[in-house]
């Protein structure tokens, strides 16, 4: 049995535990495999982009998708996740929640600068000094509060 944590901080960030047979696990690769579009033949890679993006926007596996849209809001919750497994030293989780506040945050949002502080942390933690200095100059450029650098 094989046992495996799986986060999603798109909505509330739930830690679901989920116990997989390896039989189950195989299986579930193999539905996988045989419902790739580009082994059946329907996709083909070497289709021009234009083609490519028809072929993918018209797919019925498209249907349940949530679209994500740029959200301080969103960016903020994200950011407070990934801080509450910062505290709890679960340096991975937090990654993955900075990560997608990250992305979630607008362009010239503070949330964003934010976000990138909060991964420069990590890598600090992880002894990646040049990517948190890296961290650090993408949360100035990216509008990180005056009132929040030491």
């Amino acid at each position: 049995v094989k046992i495996k944590t799986r986060t999603d901080c798109g909505n509330c960030c739930p830690h679901q535990l989920e116990i997989m047979g390896r039989d189950q696990e195989d299986s579930m690769i193999s539905d996988l495999l045989a419902k790739n579009p580009c082994r059946s033949g329907e996709l083909d890679l070497n289709w021009p982009v234009e083609r490519i993006i028809k072929y993918v926007a018209g797919s019925s596996q498209l249907a349940g998708l949530e679209e994500l849209c740029k959200s301080d809001l969103e960016a903020s919750k994200l950011r407070e996740f990934g801080n509450h497994f910062y505290r709890l030293r679960n340096l991975v989780e937090a990654t993955f929640c900075y990560n997608q506040a990250i992305c979630r945050a607008p362009p010239d949002s503070e949330q964003l600068g934010m976000g990138y502080a909060n991964r420069s942390a990590i890598c600090f933690e992880l002894g990646e000094y040049e990517m948190a200095l890296f961290n650090i100059q993408l949360a100035r450029k990216h509008n990180y509060p005056d009132k929040l650098m030491a």
